[in-house]
């Protein structure tokens, strides 16, 4: 925990924000127009930093959670609430860019499969 204080003191709570919502708005910026996505969060800096919870409609978060996992190695997080059906996506300071294109293909590639058929 230490050694996480230090870093955190070293870069400066301006810097880590910055940061991190610049890597935020990297990746949402290039997926939020994807068809039938879904941003369940706000891109005013007032709202959020890094935290983004992010869905397709007609998909179950269950579902695009396994498929980043199983087919990229991203591990993201389902939320699913009464409003809220999506991926909780937190990149961190020390994620590059190289790895939000990564998810960026992902969900890319992702959107453009045909949702599963309801029985």
């Amino acid at each position: 925990i230490g050694a996480a204080v230090d870093f955190h003191n070293v870069i400066g709570a301006k810097r880590k924000e910055d940061r991190l919502r610049y890597l935020k708005n990297y990746w949402v910026e290039k997926t939020k127009d994807l068809p039938k996505a879904n941003l369940y969060t706000s891109l005013k800096p007032q709202y959020s930093c890094a935290l983004t919870c992010f869905g397709f409609e007609g998909w179950k978060a269950q579902e695009l959670d396994a498929y980043l996992y199983e087919k990229h190695k991203v591990h993201v997080v389902s939320i699913v609430h009464e409003k809220v059906n999506g991926v909780r996506i937190t990149p961190n300071v020390y994620t590059s860019t190289k790895d939000l294109d990564i998810l960026i293909k992902g969900l890319t590639n992702f959107s453009k499969q045909s949702p599963p058929q309801k029985k």
